[in-house]
């Protein structure tokens, strides 16, 4: 018994030196204080468990690093962090950029304001007015524009109130010049020559009358040019023509009149580019 009894002392005088080791053991150095955990049933002894490592241990672990010889200093990844998505580059198309093609066909509507009064007086102020319309692009400043319009409206002659008919067919040629070109609208001025076609029906005392005639003038053109997407366009444009006529009169002993058939011209239209 007394053996047995000495074996146990000896047992637990070594688990106690063991655990006093245990607590007595000094926190290593490059432990931040804040994985430090005091207790004071250990006799303020400092305890730590799954702490991280400090600064200098992670820089010493970077140097560890294998690095190629080509790698760039910024390619390097730090320990414990992953790269970085690459960045996405949006390709831009250049149509879109740059919509312009080399031609673009319109169709336009709008409205006709005779500049004479007394065509104003015969008709209406505000005649209908179609055109169709051509440009050929040179750059992407200058450019070539073609259109043919038509306007035709009826009346009454002054005094007798005989019905009356009056038509205007113009060809047109201008060169336009776009000073503000942006990735959804271009806007324009234009100057140019048109020639004019004017038709006079009336019926005067049962016996109809008709006067024809043509002439060269010009014109000028503002607007503006819409990109709706890669081949279709909006134009708004504004517009003013001058030709100035005499016309002789179909009456015995009365004088001709002298008229100016040109006007202000707006609408709207659209295009297809190709």
């Amino acid at each position: 018994m007394n053996i047995i009894s000495w074996l146990f002392s000896i047992s637990a005088i070594c688990c106690m030196n063991e655990k006093s080791e245990a607590f007595s053991n000094p926190i290593p150095e490059n432990l931040d204080k804040k994985h430090r955990l005091s207790s004071e049933n250990h006799e303020g002894s400092d305890i730590y468990v799954d702490y991280l490592p400090t600064e200098e241990i992670i820089e010493e672990k970077i140097k560890e690093i294998p690095v190629q010889p080509n790698t760039p200093p910024e390619e390097i990844i730090e320990v414990g962090l992953t790269p970085p998505p690459p960045p996405i580059i949006q390709q831009v198309d250049a149509n879109i950029s740059n919509p312009i093609k080399n031609c673009l066909i319109e169709g336009r509507i709008g409205c006709f304001i005779p500049k004479s009064r007394r065509l104003q007086r015969i008709f209406t102020k505000v005649w209908p007015e179609y055109q169709a319309a051509f440009t050929y692009y040179l750059d992407q400043k200058w450019n070539i524009f073609g259109s043919a319009s038509y306007t035709r409206r009826r009346g009454k002659t002054l005094g007798l109130g005989d019905k009356t008919t009056a038509e205007i067919f113009a060809l047109s040629a201008l060169f336009h010049y776009d000073y503000i070109c942006t990735r959804y609208a271009n806007a324009y001025l234009g100057a140019g020559l048109r020639y004019f076609f004017f038709t006079n029906r009336s019926c005067y005392d049962g016996e109809k009358n008709k006067i024809s005639d043509e002439g060269l003038g010009g014109v000028l053109e503002t607007g503006i040019l819409f990109h709706i997407n890669h081949y279709l366009d909006g134009t708004v444009y504004l517009g003013y023509s001058f030709k100035n006529k005499f016309f002789p009169s179909s009456i015995p002993g009365t004088k001709g009149t002298s008229l100016q058939i040109g006007g202000y011209h707006c609408g709207l239209g659209v295009g297809y580019r190709f």
